[in-house]
């Protein structure tokens, strides 16, 4: 980028009098009074129960001592950094910085520090630094402590701004006196015009940015500032720029706004921190030794083999399930040369085997040659760590025998084979492109999605880009492999559905294909814990045609005489949930039917607040758009299954109240899955028959109704820590496993917990428990509403306000829960969350579920739930349904 402004030929920009920006002295001196100035508040602080009691002029010349004797041990280089940043850095970044111990580390720091700090965290560049470090080749003594330097770091180059007379302007200085005035005609900070006015008021102070109603007394100049007479306009053009800057509504608060550092997450030390050996301040410490050995080689690299053998006495343990279980977790660098050369993050965790040691070890390919391997042991129960280094010689791979590793790539066959590969995983949006891995004798490949063939290719390598919308929408992506016209092989991808899903496709019959007089129908089955559905039924039209309770799923059936018919595949588990898929055959017709059911949560509350119960279907009335709609499925909590997926922030900022949400969602989980349920009875027998959009049974399947917990968390990524289930012991050990690291992406977790629950075909409920505002995410705010509004999931979202989230936490909290029929719960005290879990988990025993088939149509649709009953004083539902087009 070149450090010059857009602006007329004429005007020059301000590196070419450089010699005017703060020099390297000035701003070590303003930063060691800034600093002292801080750490004699805490020196006088901790001095005030002792004799004699130091003043606190005493207190800051002793913290200013003692920050230049750690400024001056740092090595020249990174003791400049610190000065040129220093207005983008924070009191707490410095002081973590000064206390690292090694240069490997520091430079660690720094490359960090930028990338918190980056613009736009979604291209590759990062503008703010590539500003910074050309302006540092530029004018080395530049520092951000000057105002004038931070403004063109964070806004740009001024410019863009034209006189009433026509002339172009960017920079005006004043002949006699330390003033400049800036014209922007916008910034990257801001869309409106501003002036901004420095002035420097003697020449041992920094310069200042002028606001109005402050004097104009400044140093006076002891030469021009530039050669070019043209940009000698401060003195003539100060009053026109004073008039602009009245003119602007609330100027004060436009200069904050294009001053402010960048604001960077909180939690981001935290997680560096996390991510190094270094042992936290004041942790408890346990003894650990490593073996290392060198037994093979891979290639070209020694295998390098680690051993870390944890004495059984001095680990934490947990029982869960009756048998006793260890969590550690290895971080580990490796140096060469004094310099980082790879780091890495082992966990290690599950049912601690007999005997005197639990073995943890691991392997690394490395070059030979000295190197330094140093290790954090964490031992996440007992939250204690020990650490391990040694400094060793790799040895030459020659004359060791190669790593055998025994092949199991289905792949080394000569079968036809076909695997179809996501760019990622997570959620997929936008434009991406699926490949392909194909073995055996295969002539073409096609690829659909959603039914429909996009693509074909006839030689390798076989991939295609696929446009998946704007949002993470749920998608069925196939690729067929072909031998002549004969189908030898295929693979699917089932994109933004969750691992809770109850998904069913329709092999055979292919949408708009011919088949005269019969067809064979095959369906294929995925269940979320792998379990075979208790029924699959197949449907022409709506008549059913054959039930079977076993693989393969196959059946003949019979078509009408010429036109167009609808065959459907319906799979049904044990508990009463249900997935169906339709499509047209005959007539020419070449799409899927996408059959759009909504669910509507709702909860009836009596006047003392608590869940109302036994209201038969008769008395509910479900409105869209202020019309009555025909209420197509019913059924109670009592004899329905209830899906809870618990979503916990785990970011840093969590590691105060950590222990207390981990003892109140445990108890949550007991008592959720100790609830009784009943199947096949009371309200859920009004539901019709096997394909009834309320997707909970028939009413005469006698199948027991299974409560089943799932445990999500995040910090800058989404993990499924339990998938759904009623292993208590599985579940509160994941919840005992959480460990605060990283930052929020509140967004995509909340997107990717909707979709884990709102494809189990029962409805469900999230609840959310986050103490902070995202930071992370790819997704915005628009977007997850929206997602959440097509899915029949209750949501319940707990805002934890208190230590280092008492500024508050994001609004899409209270936005998802109103909208879901769910509820806002603010919190300022970690320890009343049992009873917020409490009052959840009552409602949630106590809800109804309504399912209806929406108007047709993409878009918004407002809902509405009445209830004719005495002792229903207030109503909750599902408010808001938008479709979007398939």
């Amino acid at each position: 980028m070149r450090l010059r402004p857009a602006q007329s030929a004429s005007v020059s920009h301000p590196r070419r009098c450089s010699h005017r920006f703060a020099s390297h002295g000035l701003a070590l001196t303003r930063l060691v009074a800034l600093v002292a100035a801080a750490f004699g508040v805490l020196a006088a602080g901790k001095a005030a129960a002792q004799d004699p009691v130091p003043t606190p002029e005493q207190a800051r010349e002793a913290a200013a001592q003692a920050l230049g004797e750690r400024l001056d041990r740092l090595p020249p280089e990174q003791r400049d950094w610190v000065v040129r940043v220093q207005g983008l850095m924070t009191q707490a970044e410095l002081e973590y910085f000064l206390g690292l111990d090694a240069d490997y580390r520091r430079e660690a720091f720094i490359e960090a520090f930028w990338a918190v700090r980056d613009p736009d965290g979604l291209t590759p560049r990062n503008e703010l630094r590539e500003r910074f470090d050309e302006m540092s080749r530029r004018n080395p003594q530049a520092t951000t402590a000057d105002p004038r330097v931070l403004t063109y770091l964070l806004n740009g180059p001024p410019g863009r701004w034209t006189l009433p007379d026509g002339r172009a302007l960017s920079i005006c200085y004043s002949r006699t006196s330390e003033i400049e005035i800036w014209f922007y005609g916008g910034s990257q900070r801001t869309d409106r015009r501003f002036p901004i006015v420095f002035l420097q008021r003697a020449r041992s102070q920094p310069y200042e940015v002028w606001r109005p109603g402050m004097n104009l007394r400044t140093a006076r100049r002891s030469g021009l500032p530039t050669r070019d007479a043209s940009l000698l306009c401060a003195d003539e053009l100060f009053r026109y720029a004073s008039s602009e800057i009245g003119q602007i509504s609330r100027y004060d608060e436009l200069l904050d706004q294009v001053l402010a550092p960048p604001r960077v997450s909180s939690e981001w030390l935290a997680t560096f921190r996390g991510g190094t050996t270094e042992v936290p301040d004041g942790a408890a410490q346990f003894e650990a030794r490593a073996a290392i050995s060198f037994p093979a080689r891979n290639q070209s690299r020694t295998v390098v083999e680690v051993e870390v053998p944890i004495r059984r006495e001095l680990a934490t343990l947990r029982d869960f399930g009756d048998r006793p279980h260890h969590d550690f977790r290895v971080v580990g660098e490796i140096l060469r040369d004094g310099e980082l050369f790879e780091s890495f993050d082992y966990r290690f965790d599950g049912p601690t085997p007999a005997g005197e040691e639990i073995p943890l070890g691991f392997e690394r390919y490395l070059r030979p040659g000295p190197v330094e391997l140093r290790l954090l042991i964490h031992d996440v129960y007992g939250d204690r760590y020990a650490r391990f280094e040694a400094a060793f010689e790799v040895p030459s791979p020659e004359g060791r025998a190669q790593i055998d590793r025994p092949s199991l790539d289905r792949f080394d066959s000569d079968a036809p084979l076909i695997e179809l590969i996501a760019p990622s995983s997570g959620l997929l949006s936008g434009k991406q492109r699926f490949s392909a891995r194909t073995a055996g004798e295969i002539d073409r490949v096609a690829f659909l999605l959603d039914g429909q063939q996009i693509f074909a290719k006839n030689s390798p390598p076989f991939s295609v880009e696929l446009d998946l919308g704007e949002l993470p929408e749920p998608h069925r992506v196939r690729a067929i492999a072909y031998r002549g016209d004969e189908e030898v092989a295929t693979d699917q991808l089932w994109l933004n559905q969750g691992s809770q899903r109850l998904r069913v496709q329709l092999v055979e019959p292919r949408a708009g294909g011919i088949y005269p007089g019969a067809l064979t129908a095959r369906a294929e089955v995925v269940t979320p814990d792998g379990t075979p559905p208790a029924k699959v039924e197949f449907f022409l039209g709506d008549e059913r045609v054959a039930t079977l309770t076993e693989a393969p799923y196959t059946a003949e059936i019979d078509l009408p005489d010429g036109g167009a018919a609808v065959v459907r595949a319906v799979a049904t588990l044990a508990d009463g949930a249900s997935a169906e898929e339709a499509v047209v055959v005959g007539g020419g017709l070449s799409e899927e039917i996408a059959v759009e059911v909504a669910l509507v949560p709702t909860v009836v509350l009596g006047p003392g607040g608590r869940p109302v119960p036994g209201i038969e279907r008769s008395r509910f009335t479900l409105f869209e758009d202020d019309r009555p709609q025909t209420i197509s499925g019913f059924s109670t909590a009592h004899d329905a299954p209830l899906e809870t997926l618990l979503l916990i922030d785990r970011s840093s900022s969590m590691q105060q109240a950590m222990p207390t949400v981990q003892a109140a969602t445990s108890e949550l989980v007991r008592q959720i899955l100790a609830r009784p349920t009943t199947g096949g009875t009371g309200a859920a027998a009004e539901n019709a028959g096997a394909g009834d959009a309320g997707g909970r049974g028939d009413g005469d399947s006698g199948t027991a109704a299974v409560d089943r917990v799932a445990l999500l968390s995040f910090s800058d990524r989404v993990t499924v820590d339990q998938a759904l289930t009623r292993d208590l012991a599985a579940l509160e050990r994941s919840i005992a496993s959480l460990r605060p690291l990283g930052g929020t992406a509140l967004y995509d977790a909340v997107l990717t917990a909707v979709r884990e629950v709102g494809g189990s075909g029962s409805g469900g409920a999230v609840i959310v428990l986050s103490d902070g505002r995202d930071e992370n995410s790819r997704f915005t705010l628009d977007e997850v509403v929206a997602a959440a509004r097509r899915q029949g999931v209750l949501i319940y979202t707990i805002g934890l306000r208190s230590g280092e989230a008492a500024g508050g936490v994001d609004p899409v909290l209270e936005t998802l829960a109103s909208q879901s029929g769910g509820r806002f719960y603010e919190l300022f005290d970690a320890a009343a969350l049992g009873r917020i879990y409490e009052q959840i988990r009552v409602e949630l025993a106590g809800h109804y579920l309504l399912s209806y088939t929406p108007s047709p149509g993409e878009g918004v649709r407002q809902l509405r739930v009445e209830v004719d009953h005495p002792d229903a004083a207030a109503v909750r539902s599902r408010s808001v349904l938008e479709l979007s087009p398939r």
